[in-house]
């Protein structure tokens, strides 16, 4: 209908007519882009906030991890100060000795929740966090949480090689319950006994405490780390909740 107006004004030459149909449907295109912007407006900042929320969950949820992994660690390295005791007693065998050691030794794998920020970086979402306090405590956080995330590893990796660097027919593993029901008996009775864990004077009981030594120092520096990232995740969340506030 507004084509075949403007085609009759042209046509009857009446060039207010014609410049005023102009003026309509530039206006009407101008609003329509508006509309538009306005539309795609409020939908990024739907996205903005369910991201938002999306990193308070992933926070909270890390908290809780970090706090069981504190108390876990907190326990093993009771275990091993237990451990250095009992061996000195001489009153426990090998398989409790061992037993024991496994737990010491066996430190968690620590991997941050990055699922909320990985999304935000490859779908080229970034630019959609407006507020700069936000956008810089997550970047901040994840920037400190993959160097924390790297000293970890070196920690469970130096008690790691330790570990593997044993004579295990020496140690006596093959003197554990699950051990000798696999190996038989035909096959323990070729091993050698090793009493060592009886001998304060036996260079491998002498290995052994240092090596339980080695672990419980670098589980305690496992804590710091762990105390450490307690505090960016609470300084991240404070900064996200405050904004969110204002907003």
């Amino acid at each position: 209908m507004l084509l075949r107006r403007f085609m009759q004004h042209v046509k009857d030459q009446n060039w207010f007519a014609v410049g005023l149909d102009v003026v309509v449907v530039i206006v009407g295109i101008f609003l329509g882009m508006q509309v538009q912007q306005w539309y795609e407006d409020i939908k990024d900042r739907e996205i903005e906030q369910t991201y938002y929320l999306k990193f308070i969950d992933d926070l909270n949820n890390e908290l809780t991890t970090i706090n069981d992994l504190v108390t876990d660690t907190n326990a093993r390295i009771e275990t091993g100060k237990e451990l250095i005791l009992d061996l000195h007693l001489g009153t426990h065998d090998k398989y409790f000795i061992l037993n024991k050691w496994l737990t010491v030794i066996r430190m968690p794998i620590y991997e941050p929740r990055r699922a909320t920020y990985q999304d935000l970086l490859s779908s080229g979402n970034l630019n959609l966090i407006n507020n700069e306090a936000i956008k810089e405590a997550i970047l901040a956080y994840y920037s400190d949480i993959d160097n924390r995330s790297i000293q970890l590893r070196q920690n469970r990796d130096g008690i790691t090689l330790r570990t593997f660097d044993y004579s295990y027919t020496e140690l006596g593993l093959q003197e554990l319950e699950y051990a000798r029901e696999t190996l038989g008996k035909e096959v323990i009775s070729k091993l050698p006994p090793n009493d060592w864990h009886l001998d304060i004077n036996d260079p491998l009981f002498k290995r052994f405490q240092d090596d339980l030594l080695f672990a419980i120092t670098l589980s305690e520096r496992q804590i710091i780390h762990f105390e450490e990232i307690k505090k960016e995740i609470n300084k991240a969340m404070t900064v996200i909740e405050q904004n969110l506030n204002d907003e």
